[in-house]
């Protein structure tokens, strides 16, 4: 009598996971993004206490200040995320030679799908754009800086307090430097880090 087969089934192919699959694998593969998130997130509670004490002490509205403070935040990941795209780079043979190859042989030509690469152009074109204008307007960002903050302290000052305007000025340029800053190391990080390798898959 033979003994029964205990061996485990198969496991999927890689290519044929679920996108739930790949996030998983790609969150555990590693303690590297564990610990990435862990300084991320003790950097994001660091930078909320400064709106929290300054509404505490009766300096600012908690609501636009945290308004403005996430606006940043996403603006600063979107940019994150457009530094951050990977280059996608095929080692196979293009779809011109395969098409020829396939007239020569007299044989019926395969439909040929191809990684759509419209979103690394994109990511290209406007990171050139961003550090282009970036370096010709340099001089004229602390200006654009402190006109933004001085429009921001108008909501989130509270009236009736003494300086209370330039603290809100100050404090609302503090928002932008920080909370922009912040978010495009996120954004860079979770696409290089994360969503890189899902998409390698």
């Amino acid at each position: 009598m033979e003994a029964p087969n205990m061996e485990s089934p198969a496991l999927p192919p890689k290519t044929n996971r679920p996108l739930w699959q790949k996030i998983i694998a790609a969150l555990g593969a590693n303690q590297r993004f564990f610990w990435t998130t862990f300084w991320l997130l003790i950097a994001f509670v660091i930078l909320l206490l400064p709106l929290f004490y300054a509404n505490l002490v009766g300096k600012i509205f908690l609501a636009p200040a945290f308004l403005w403070a996430f606006a940043f935040l996403m603006v600063g990941i979107v940019t994150g995320f457009i530094f951050g795209v990977p280059t996608i780079i095929t080692s196979g043979p293009s779809a011109a030679d395969t098409q020829q190859q396939a007239m020569k042989d007299n044989k019926k030509a395969e439909k040929i799908v191809q990684a759509n690469t419209n979103l690394t152009q994109i990511s290209d074109w406007l990171t050139k754009v961003i550090v282009g204008a970036g370096l010709v307007e340099l001089s004229k960002i602390p200006g654009f800086i402190e006109s933004v903050s001085k429009k921001m302290a108008k909501g989130m000052m509270v009236p009736g307090v003494v300086n209370n305007e330039a603290f809100a000025a100050v404090f609302s340029g503090a928002i932008i430097v920080l909370f922009l800053s912040y978010g495009f190391v996120c954004g860079y990080l979770v696409m290089r880090i994360v969503l890189t390798e899902i998409f390698s898959d």
